[in-house]
């Protein structure tokens, strides 16, 4: 499966801190947009693509302080990690899929530039947009080093009404053939990703591949491993994606019955939880039972015999041999 590079490793750490500065509950596609200004491999392919970088980042920086104020934690509570939105999970997982379909072994910010298109609500989207940037535009560039034309001396001195009808009309000719295209490229991403990963064609939206059990007492180390599975690119669900009305224990239930892989994080207090140990029991039983130790505690009877993670001491490093392995561990049971 593909990996990201360093570079965009550290244009998504950028990201979050573009967050946490402006005390953001959330990152967005825009705070991803942000960090991608200063990726090594993104700028190309917005310059190519005639895009005034200045004027991006004013733009988007703008919008940050202008229309994400109810993003902002208020003072005097306490700010904790910013959390990836829906949306900037989904353009990750995009540009992976599209990555590992295609054969390579790296995503990179420019592949992530690309799938950000998909989201074509987002600001991020529309910023790109405004300076006439296209999907199209930038899969050229990236595919063929071809870089957006404009309209040369010779077109302009054209009657201006009869030139802007032919290109009215050609461009929405395009639109159509390249709404078509992209939509056939998607159905064929999902097959290829899903013949790789041995994942039936027409899989449920609601399958995840990590459901993760855990005691609320170490919920914030908990999160922290959520938060770097899902920027590696992996649907992870757990209890805090539980909606405020929905039925408690059926949600949990339907929730690892649709999940590949069951990582049980045990703790002192998690060992004492008989929740925690029914669904590591699901889990051991269907053979998708992956353990994390958060300290130094014994895992319950009948668990100590399968070989765990100890990330006692872990910090978020991704680098980490606990955090690798895990990783690792969970792509070779998808």
């Amino acid at each position: 499966m593909a990996t990201f590079s360093k570079s965009l490793e550290q244009t998504l750490r950028r990201s979050l801190d573009f967050a946490s500065e402006r005390r953001h509950e959330y990152v967005t596609l825009e705070h991803l947009l942000l960090g991608l200004l200063d990726d090594q491999d993104a700028p190309p392919v917005m310059l190519a693509c005639k895009v005034d970088l200045e004027v991006l980042r004013g733009n988007l920086e703008k919008y940050m302080k202008d229309e994400l104020d109810s993003l902002v934690v208020a003072q005097g509570e306490k700010v904790e990690d910013p959390r990836p939105t829906a949306g900037f999970q989904r353009v990750l997982q995009r540009a992976m899929l599209h990555v590992d379909s295609s054969g390579g072994r790296e995503v990179t910010g420019a592949n992530v530039l690309v799938a950000l298109f998909s989201e074509r609500e987002s600001h991020a989207a529309f910023f790109l947009q405004e300076q006439d940037m296209t999907r199209y535009d930038a899969v050229n560039y990236i595919a063929h080093g071809l870089p957006r034309r404009t309209p040369t001396a010779q077109f302009r001195v054209r009657d201006s009404t009869e030139m802007l009808a032919g290109w009215q009309t050609r461009n929405t000719e395009l639109e159509q053939q390249l709404s078509m295209a992209i939509a056939r490229i998607t159905d064929l991403e999902k097959a290829v990703a899903a013949a790789k990963v041995g994942i039936p064609a027409g899989a449920r939206r609601d399958e995840h591949d990590v459901f993760v059990s855990y005691r609320r007492e170490q919920k914030e180390a908990v999160r922290k491993l959520v938060d770097r599975l899902r920027m590696d690119g992996l649907v992870v669900w757990w209890d805090a994606d539980i909606p405020a009305q929905a039925p408690w224990e059926e949600t949990i239930e339907k929730n690892i019955s649709n999940s590949k892989v069951v990582v049980v994080c045990w703790s002192h207090e998690a060992t004492k939880s008989e929740s925690v140990k029914a669904e590591a029991r699901y889990g051991r039983d269907r053979n998708k039972l992956i353990q994390v130790f958060l300290d130094d505690c014994q895992p319950p009877m009948f668990f100590g015999e399968r070989q765990g993670f100890h990330f006692a001491n872990w910090s978020g490093d991704v680098a980490h041999d606990c955090y690798r392995h895990l990783l690792e561990g969970i792509r070779i049971q998808l």
